[in-house]
C-alpha cells in the first residue's frame, strides 16, 4: 500500500490518465490490505480486539480532523508514515495549544470574577489589596491578554507603593493606562503635578481617537472623562481656570450626548456629574448664583435617575452627595434651607446604612 501511495504522489506531477491508473491502484492496494486485515480478525480474536480498538480511535480522530489533517492522516495509513507525520503532528499540537488557550482564558475569567468579588471585600474591610492583587496576579498568568487584567494589578500595585508602567497595544489601551495611574496618583494626593501630566496625556489621545470616530459614545465619554479628571487634577493644584476649561468641555460633551439619548441613565449621571463639578469651581471663584443653580439642574437629574431606580445605592449615595454639596453651597446664606437639604441627606445614609449594615 505504501508503494502504491508513492506511485499515486509521483503520477500527480504528469498526465491525467496516469494519475486515474495511479489512484485505481492506490484503491485496489486498500481493498487488499482489508481483505488481509479481514482474514487475520477471522483467525484471531486478540488481534480482532485490538484493531476494533484502534479503528474507534481513528474513527474519532477523522470525525473532528480538519481537511489539511484528514488528508495526513490518509497517507499516514496509506503506509506513508514519514510524510505524515511531521504535518499530523504540527496540527495537532497546533490544535492541543489552541485548547490549552482557551482553558486558561476560561480559568482566567473565573479567577477574575473572583477578584472581583474580593474587591468588594477590600472595600469593606474584610481583605487587603495583597490578597486582591495576588488573584490579578493569577488572572494575569492564565490569560495575559486581558489588558484589564493590567490595568487591575496597576491600581493594587500603585495603592502598594509600586507604579507599573504597563504595556498597553493600542491607543485605547494606552488612554485607559494613563487614566488609571494619573486618577491614582490624584486620589492618593502624593504627586498632583504627575497626575497632571498623566490626565494632559491622556485627554490628548481620548481627542485623537474621538476625532477619528465622531459616532462613537464610547469614545465621546473618554474624552469627557479624561476631560473631568485632569480638571479635577488642576483644580487640586489651584488652576482654577484651567479647571473650569476642561469642566466645561466635559458638560458640553455630557449635554450632547444626553440630549441624543435622554433615556441613558449612565449619560443622564454623567451629565449629572459634570453640573457638579463645574458647580464647584465656580462656587470656588466666588460665582455663587451660577454655582447654586448648576447644583440645583445636578439635583434635579440624580432625583430623577433615584425614581428610576429607587433600589441603585450608587443613585442614591450620588444623590446624598448633591445634597450635601447644595447644603454646603448654602450654609452661609440661608441656614434653614441648608439644614433642610442636609436633613434629607442625613436620612439617605441612614437608609443606605441600614441596608448594608457591614459597609
Amino acid at each position: 500500500m505504501r508503494s502504491a501511495r508513492q506511485r499515486f504522489d509521483l503520477a500527480l506531477t504528469r498526465s491525467k490518465k496516469e494519475v486515474e491508473t495511479a489512484r485505481s491502484a492506490l484503491i485496489a492496494a486498500r481493498q487488499d490490505f482489508r481483505r488481509q486485515l479481514d482474514s487475520v480478525m477471522r483467525r484471531e480474536a486478540s488481534a480482532r480486539v485490538e484493531v476494533e480498538r484502534f479503528r474507534a480511535e481513528v474513527t474519532g480522530v477523522v470525525a473532528q480532523a480538519s481537511p489539511e489533517r484528514l488528508a495526513a492522516l490518509e497517507r499516514f495509513g496509506d503506509g506513508d508514515r514519514v510524510a505524515a507525520w511531521q504535518v499530523i503532528a504540527e496540527l495537532t499540537q497546533a490544535s492541543v495549544r489552541a485548547r490549552v488557550a482557551a482553558a486558561q482564558a476560561a480559568a482566567a475569567a473565573d479567577v477574575r470574577e473572583l477578584a472581583r468579588l474580593r474587591e468588594i471585600m477590600r472595600d469593606n474591610g474584610e481583605a487587603t489589596a495583597v490578597e486582591v492583587l495576588a488573584l490579578w496576579d493569577q488572572a494575569y498568568e492564565l490569560d495575559p491578554s486581558d489588558y484589564r487584567t493590567s490595568v487591575q494589578q496597576g491600581r493594587l500595585a500603585g495603592i502598594l507603593g509600586r507604579y507599573p508602567e504597563g504595556a498597553a497595544r493600542d491607543d485605547r489601551e494606552r488612554l485607559i493606562a494613563l487614566e488609571e495611574r494619573g486618577s491614582l496618583l490624584l486620589r492618593a494626593r502624593d504627586d498632583v503635578s504627575a497626575a497632571r501630566d498623566l490626565l494632559t496625556e491622556s485627554l490628548e489621545v481620548a481627542r485623537g481617537l474621538a476625532a477619528a470616530d465622531p459616532q462613537s459614545v464610547t469614545l465621546a465619554r473618554d474624552v469627557l472623562r479624561s476631560a473631568a479628571l485632569l480638571g479635577d487634577a488642576l483644580a487640586q493644584i489651584g488652576d482654577s481656570t484651567g479647571a473650569q476649561q476642561r469642566y466645561s468641555e466635559a458638560l458640553g460633551i455630557s449635554l450632547r450626548l444626553s440630549a441624543v439619548d435622554s433615556t441613558s441613565l449612565t449619560l443622564q449621571d454623567d451629565l449629572a456629574a459634570s453640573l457638579s463639578r463645574v458647580a464647584d469651581v465656580l462656587q470656588a471663584t466666588g460665582n455663587l448664583t451660577a454655582a447654586r443653580a448648576r447644583r440645583e439642574q445636578a439635583l434635579r437629574i440624580r432625583r430623577a435617575l433615584v425614581s428610576r431606580s429607587p433600589s441603585s445605592r450608587a443613585a442614591l449615595r450620588a444623590l446624598s452627595s448633591s445634597l450635601d454639596a447644595l447644603g454646603n453651597s448654602d450654609s452661609d446664606s440661608n441656614p434653614a434651607r441648608a439644614r433642610a437639604v442636609f436633613e434629607e441627606s442625613l436620612a439617605l445614609t441612614r437608609r443606605l446604612a441600614l441596608a448594608d449594615s457591614s459597609s
